[in-house]
Protein backbone atom coordinates (compact mmCIF):
# COMPACT_ATOMS: atom_id res chain seq x y z
CA UNK A 1 0.00 0.00 0.00
CA UNK A 2 2.61 2.47 1.02
CA UNK A 3 4.91 1.72 -2.22
CA UNK A 4 1.35 2.73 -4.40
CA UNK A 5 0.66 6.09 -2.74
CA UNK A 6 4.72 6.84 -3.14
CA UNK A 7 3.96 6.04 -6.95
CA UNK A 8 0.37 8.03 -7.11
CA UNK A 9 2.29 10.55 -5.39
CA UNK A 10 5.27 10.42 -8.06
CA UNK A 11 3.31 10.57 -10.65
CA UNK A 12 1.06 14.25 -9.60
CA UNK A 13 4.33 15.32 -8.91
CA UNK A 14 5.93 14.39 -12.57
CA UNK A 15 4.17 17.71 -14.53
CA UNK A 16 5.59 20.35 -11.72
CA UNK A 17 9.16 18.70 -12.41
CA UNK A 18 8.58 18.55 -16.27
CA UNK A 19 7.82 22.10 -16.54
CA UNK A 20 10.89 23.13 -13.97
CA UNK A 21 12.84 20.76 -16.40
CA UNK A 22 11.65 22.48 -19.29
CA UNK A 23 13.03 26.05 -17.90
CA UNK A 24 16.70 24.39 -16.70
CA UNK A 25 17.18 23.15 -20.34
CA UNK A 26 15.87 26.78 -21.46
CA UNK A 27 19.15 27.92 -18.93
CA UNK A 28 21.28 25.16 -20.32
CA UNK A 29 21.25 26.60 -23.57
CA UNK A 30 22.14 29.93 -22.68
CA UNK A 31 24.73 28.55 -20.44
CA UNK A 32 25.91 26.54 -23.35
CA UNK A 33 26.58 29.14 -25.62
CA UNK A 34 27.70 31.72 -23.02
CA UNK A 35 30.35 29.16 -22.32
CA UNK A 36 31.35 28.02 -25.48
CA UNK A 37 32.02 31.94 -26.85
CA UNK A 38 34.17 32.42 -23.19
CA UNK A 39 35.09 29.28 -21.02
CA UNK A 40 35.98 31.98 -17.99
CA UNK A 41 32.15 32.81 -18.16
CA UNK A 42 31.32 30.69 -15.72
CA UNK A 43 33.03 29.17 -12.22
CA UNK A 44 33.58 25.23 -12.23
CA UNK A 45 31.19 25.09 -9.53
CA UNK A 46 28.48 26.66 -10.62
CA UNK A 47 28.51 24.70 -14.12
CA UNK A 48 28.78 21.59 -12.27
CA UNK A 49 25.99 22.48 -9.70
CA UNK A 50 23.52 23.43 -12.81
CA UNK A 51 24.41 19.95 -14.69
CA UNK A 52 23.77 18.36 -11.39
CA UNK A 53 20.35 19.78 -10.80
CA UNK A 54 19.37 18.32 -14.50
CA UNK A 55 20.76 15.41 -13.90
CA UNK A 56 18.48 15.25 -10.81
CA UNK A 57 15.10 16.23 -12.38
CA UNK A 58 15.67 14.00 -15.53
CA UNK A 59 16.26 10.52 -12.94
CA UNK A 60 12.42 11.73 -10.82
CA UNK A 61 10.67 11.88 -13.95
CA UNK A 62 12.27 8.75 -15.10
CA UNK A 63 11.52 7.40 -11.42
CA UNK A 64 15.07 6.25 -11.87
CA UNK A 65 16.68 5.59 -8.16
CA UNK A 66 19.98 5.12 -7.21
CA UNK A 67 22.01 3.26 -4.75
CA UNK A 68 25.83 3.47 -3.88
CA UNK A 69 28.06 2.10 -1.57
CA UNK A 70 31.86 2.58 -1.00
CA UNK A 71 31.47 6.33 -2.50
CA UNK A 72 32.22 7.84 0.67
CA UNK A 73 35.92 6.45 1.11
CA UNK A 74 37.11 7.81 -2.16
CA UNK A 75 39.75 10.27 -1.13
CA UNK A 76 38.99 14.05 -2.74
CA UNK A 77 41.72 14.08 -4.77
CA UNK A 78 41.93 13.04 -8.35
CA UNK A 79 41.75 9.24 -8.97
CA UNK A 80 40.84 7.05 -12.85
CA UNK A 81 37.07 6.36 -12.06
CA UNK A 82 37.05 2.83 -14.47
CA UNK A 83 33.18 1.35 -14.91
CA UNK A 84 31.37 -0.85 -16.78
CA UNK A 85 29.12 0.42 -18.85
CA UNK A 86 25.69 -0.96 -19.19
CA UNK A 87 23.02 2.12 -20.56
CA UNK A 88 23.37 6.15 -21.32
CA UNK A 89 21.70 6.39 -17.69
CA UNK A 90 25.09 5.63 -16.54
CA UNK A 91 27.35 8.80 -16.58
CA UNK A 92 23.51 10.23 -14.88
CA UNK A 93 23.29 7.94 -12.14
CA UNK A 94 27.59 8.23 -11.62
CA UNK A 95 27.40 11.98 -11.86
CA UNK A 96 24.82 12.45 -9.14
CA UNK A 97 26.41 9.85 -6.67
CA UNK A 98 29.99 11.46 -7.38
CA UNK A 99 28.22 15.08 -7.03
CA UNK A 100 26.49 14.08 -3.78
CA UNK A 101 29.33 12.32 -1.81
CA UNK A 102 32.25 14.13 -3.42
CA UNK A 103 31.01 17.48 -3.04
CA UNK A 104 32.33 19.62 -6.01
CA UNK A 105 35.26 17.78 -6.71
CA UNK A 106 35.82 18.01 -10.78
CA UNK A 107 35.69 15.11 -12.61
CA UNK A 108 35.62 15.15 -16.09
CA UNK A 109 33.73 11.73 -18.65
CA UNK A 110 35.28 10.49 -21.41
CA UNK A 111 32.81 9.95 -23.70
CA UNK A 112 32.41 9.28 -27.70
CA UNK A 113 32.07 11.71 -30.57
CA UNK A 114 28.93 10.23 -31.56
CA UNK A 115 26.91 11.44 -28.56
CA UNK A 116 27.48 14.92 -29.61
CA UNK A 117 24.53 14.09 -31.86
CA UNK A 118 22.08 15.06 -28.89
CA UNK A 119 22.16 18.90 -28.47
CA UNK A 120 20.75 18.25 -24.79
CA UNK A 121 23.61 15.57 -24.19
CA UNK A 122 26.38 17.67 -25.80
CA UNK A 123 25.55 20.70 -24.09
CA UNK A 124 25.27 19.07 -20.51
CA UNK A 125 29.07 17.18 -21.42
CA UNK A 126 30.76 20.60 -22.35
CA UNK A 127 29.62 22.62 -19.34
CA UNK A 128 30.87 19.27 -17.49
CA UNK A 129 34.07 19.48 -19.65
CA UNK A 130 33.61 16.19 -20.91
CA UNK A 131 36.60 14.54 -23.30
CA UNK A 132 35.36 13.18 -26.46
CA UNK A 133 37.30 10.31 -28.25
CA UNK A 134 37.04 8.92 -31.99
CA UNK A 135 37.53 5.31 -31.57
CA UNK A 136 38.16 5.41 -35.64
CA UNK A 137 41.08 7.28 -35.04
CA UNK A 138 44.16 6.72 -33.71
CA UNK A 139 46.31 10.51 -33.78
CA UNK A 140 43.15 11.61 -32.19
CA UNK A 141 43.16 8.86 -29.45
CA UNK A 142 46.97 10.20 -28.61
CA UNK A 143 45.39 13.49 -28.62
CA UNK A 144 42.48 12.20 -25.81
CA UNK A 145 45.48 10.57 -23.96
CA UNK A 146 47.64 13.40 -23.54
CA UNK A 147 44.36 15.46 -22.47
CA UNK A 148 43.45 13.10 -19.21
CA UNK A 149 47.43 13.78 -18.52
CA UNK A 150 46.35 17.53 -18.29
CA UNK A 151 43.03 17.02 -16.66
CA UNK A 152 44.73 14.65 -13.82
CA UNK A 153 47.42 17.30 -13.17
CA UNK A 154 44.75 20.15 -13.00
CA UNK A 155 43.39 18.02 -9.81
CA UNK A 156 39.98 16.90 -11.87
CA UNK A 157 39.29 13.12 -11.75
CA UNK A 158 38.73 11.18 -14.97
CA UNK A 159 36.11 8.39 -15.52
CA UNK A 160 36.50 6.15 -18.57
CA UNK A 161 34.30 2.84 -19.75
CA UNK A 162 37.01 0.65 -20.66
CA UNK A 163 34.64 -1.82 -22.60
CA UNK A 164 34.78 1.20 -24.73
CA UNK A 165 30.88 0.78 -25.72
CA UNK A 166 27.36 -0.16 -23.77
CA UNK A 167 27.19 -4.06 -23.48
CA UNK A 168 23.59 -4.84 -22.22
CA UNK A 169 23.81 -8.51 -21.21
CA UNK A 170 25.43 -9.26 -17.75
CA UNK A 171 28.70 -10.62 -19.33
CA UNK A 172 31.18 -7.82 -19.47
CA UNK A 173 32.78 -6.94 -22.80
CA UNK A 174 37.16 -7.03 -23.04
CA UNK A 175 38.51 -4.05 -21.28
CA UNK A 176 40.86 -2.29 -23.24
CA UNK A 177 43.99 -1.73 -21.87
CA UNK A 178 44.93 1.76 -22.99
CA UNK A 179 42.20 2.95 -21.63
CA UNK A 180 44.04 2.61 -17.90
CA UNK A 181 47.26 4.27 -19.48
CA UNK A 182 46.62 7.96 -18.47
CA UNK A 183 46.44 6.48 -14.33
CA UNK A 184 49.87 4.30 -14.81
CA UNK A 185 51.73 7.42 -16.55
CA UNK A 186 50.14 9.92 -13.84
CA UNK A 187 50.46 8.16 -10.40
CA UNK A 188 46.74 8.56 -9.82
CA UNK A 189 44.97 5.54 -8.33
CA UNK A 190 42.69 3.59 -10.07
CA UNK A 191 38.85 3.40 -8.78
CA UNK A 192 36.77 0.32 -9.85
CA UNK A 193 33.11 0.91 -9.90
CA UNK A 194 30.46 -1.73 -10.27
CA UNK A 195 27.29 -0.39 -12.36
CA UNK A 196 24.52 -2.68 -12.09
CA UNK A 197 20.71 -2.07 -12.96
CA UNK A 198 20.84 0.15 -15.38
CA UNK A 199 20.82 -1.69 -18.43
CA UNK A 200 18.32 -0.48 -21.36
CA UNK A 201 17.65 2.73 -18.76
CA UNK A 202 17.49 5.61 -21.14
CA UNK A 203 18.13 3.72 -24.09
CA UNK A 204 16.10 3.09 -27.16
CA UNK A 205 16.70 -0.52 -26.91
CA UNK A 206 13.81 -1.41 -24.13
CA UNK A 207 15.31 -5.12 -24.33
CA UNK A 208 17.22 -5.29 -21.62
CA UNK A 209 15.34 -2.61 -19.68
CA UNK A 210 14.97 -2.80 -16.10
CA UNK A 211 11.61 -2.80 -14.67
CA UNK A 212 12.83 -1.89 -11.33
CA UNK A 213 14.57 1.11 -12.38
CA UNK A 214 17.03 0.88 -9.42
CA UNK A 215 20.26 1.34 -10.23
CA UNK A 216 23.20 -0.07 -7.42
CA UNK A 217 26.72 1.23 -7.91
CA UNK A 218 29.51 0.07 -5.48
CA UNK A 219 33.02 1.68 -5.36
CA UNK A 220 35.38 -1.15 -4.82
CA UNK A 221 38.54 -0.98 -3.06
CA UNK A 222 40.61 1.07 -4.92
CA UNK A 223 44.39 0.32 -6.56
CA UNK A 224 46.80 2.94 -5.53
CA UNK A 225 49.76 3.60 -8.19
CA UNK A 226 52.31 1.44 -6.28
CA UNK A 227 49.79 -1.83 -6.71
CA UNK A 228 50.14 -1.67 -10.35
CA UNK A 229 52.98 0.50 -11.53
CA UNK A 230 55.27 -2.52 -12.06
CA UNK A 231 52.76 -4.42 -13.97
CA UNK A 232 51.46 -4.39 -17.18
CA UNK A 233 48.49 -2.30 -18.58
CA UNK A 234 47.34 -5.50 -20.08
CA UNK A 235 47.51 -7.49 -16.40
CA UNK A 236 45.80 -4.84 -14.31
CA UNK A 237 42.68 -4.85 -17.28
CA UNK A 238 42.11 -7.99 -16.68
CA UNK A 239 42.70 -8.36 -12.90
CA UNK A 240 39.73 -5.42 -13.68
CA UNK A 241 37.28 -7.41 -15.40
CA UNK A 242 37.41 -10.29 -13.55
CA UNK A 243 36.33 -8.12 -9.79
CA UNK A 244 34.42 -6.08 -11.07
CA UNK A 245 32.60 -8.63 -13.12
CA UNK A 246 32.61 -10.78 -9.98
CA UNK A 247 31.14 -8.03 -8.09
CA UNK A 248 28.51 -7.51 -10.54
CA UNK A 249 26.92 -10.80 -10.39
CA UNK A 250 26.92 -10.93 -6.55
CA UNK A 251 24.82 -7.98 -6.90
CA UNK A 252 22.44 -9.64 -9.48
CA UNK A 253 22.47 -12.57 -7.39
CA UNK A 254 20.75 -10.25 -4.15
CA UNK A 255 19.11 -8.50 -6.44
CA UNK A 256 17.14 -11.37 -7.35
CA UNK A 257 16.77 -12.95 -3.75
CA UNK A 258 14.96 -9.90 -2.60
CA UNK A 259 12.92 -10.06 -5.45
CA UNK A 260 11.86 -13.80 -4.90
CA UNK A 261 11.48 -12.63 -0.85
CA UNK A 262 9.38 -9.49 -1.85
CA UNK A 263 6.99 -12.07 -4.52
CA UNK A 264 7.06 -14.68 -1.48
CA UNK A 265 5.61 -11.67 1.00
Amino acid sequence: MKRFILLVLHYLAVPFVLLSLGFKLIGLKKKWKKFIHDPNAYAPEERYRYVYSLIKRVLFIKNIKVQATGFNKIPKRPVLFVCNHKSNADPFVLLKILFETQGITFFNFISKVENKKSKVVNRIADLIETIYIDRGNLRQQYEVYNEQLNRLKEQKSIVIYPEMHRIYEDKFATFQPAALRAAFHSFVPIQPVVIYGSSGLLDKNKQFASKKRIVYLKALPMLQHKDFCNSSEAYIAEQLEKSMQAEYDKMKELDSKNALKLKEE
